[in-house]
């Protein structure tokens, strides 16, 4: 996606670091996308959706198949990236 969006390579990597923290997704970056559960495939593409750091995202049902605690954090979580930004 940073390439796709022509991201230079220093501020790109500090935005994975950053994303992926926050989503907590670190061990899940090398497995292959079936091998995730929904709810990590659904962490994972908000994160992938989040890199290019757009002005809005459109996000349709982005809570489907997390718990109640993981769908709590990533409401936080995109409000607090929507603070900083």
């Amino acid at each position: 996606m940073g390439k796709l969006f022509d991201i230079p390579k220093d501020k790109l990597a500090k935005r994975i670091d950053y994303l992926v923290n926050k989503f907590e997704i670190k061990g899940m970056i090398d497995k292959p996308v079936r091998k995730l559960s929904l709810g990590q495939r659904m962490r994972c593409e908000i994160v992938s959706s989040l890199i290019h750091s757009p002005e809005i995202i459109f996000l349709d049902e982005p809570t489907i198949g997390l718990d109640m605690i993981a769908k709590q954090k990533l409401r936080e979580t995109i409000n607090e990236i929507h603070d900083l930004e």
